[in-house]
């Protein structure tokens, strides 16, 4: 990624907090799982990317874990962080994933689109005066991830 892809797609691109925050969740995902699974890779696309049926960038980090015993069988998580411009955005995410977006009050806005074998949820990125994610969004963002993982009773 060159510096202009930075300036170009400022926003867009994950920052190291919100990094640090996917990795505290989703390298170990035992916490969450009846099954033993062992992290296996971390792959976090190099440049952004252009969702062309609805015309928003996006970025992108997947998370795959192993079954401990059975190697075959796979979790691969993926996080989508999209920089939300306008309500004609939210309109066009709505309407291609078929899943509620949470209201976004000024724009842009930070979303982070996470899906885990098709249960997944929107959550909007709220950060503090000092830009890292604000400590109320984490307790969302923790409750969102638990309740996924329950529903998928894995």
């Amino acid at each position: 990624m060159s510096f202009l892809d930075f300036v170009v797609h400022k926003g867009t691109l994950f920052t190291n907090n919100e990094i640090e925050l996917l990795d505290k969740h989703f390298i170990d995902i035992s916490k969450f799982t009846d099954n033993n699974f062992n992290f296996h890779q971390k792959y976090l696309e190099k440049d952004v990317q252009l969702l062309e049926a609805i015309g928003v960038n996006r970025h992108e980090i997947n998370y795959r874990h192993k079954h401990f015993k059975h190697k075959e069988v796979e979790i691969v998580i993926q996080c989508l962080k999209y920089n939300i411009k306008s309500k004609n955005h939210i309109n066009e995410l709505e309407r291609f994933y078929n899943k509620e977006i949470p209201e976004i009050k000024s724009f842009p806005g930070k979303l982070l689109f996470v899906d885990i074998y098709g249960a997944g949820f929107f959550h909007l990125i709220e950060y503090d005066n000092n830009g890292n994610i604000n400590d109320k969004n984490k307790r969302i963002f923790d409750k969102n991830i638990n309740d996924t993982f329950i529903s998928l009773n894995l």
